[in-house]
């Protein structure tokens, strides 16, 4: 979905809000007419999809940049 690029996530998923006002789950497990008619709601959709297409997760150990 992300046309052969590698994509780099990287914070603290857990420290901010979301940017839609319900969590992901919530969104796909019952759309509402409301959330899939506006263009913010279609937009937290798409996201959802699209976060929902990573596959392989990497968690980083150590910053090597900050020990050069």
């Amino acid at each position: 979905p992300f046309g052969g690029i590698n994509v780099l996530f990287t914070g603290d998923f857990g420290q901010l809000k979301g940017a839609a006002l319900h969590y992901s789950h919530q969104l796909l497990r019952q759309i509402m007419p409301q959330t899939s008619q506006s263009n913010k709601g279609q937009d937290a959709l798409l996201g959802t999809w699209y976060w929902k297409q990573v596959k392989e997760v990497v968690i980083l150990q150590w910053n090597v940049r900050q020990n050069q």
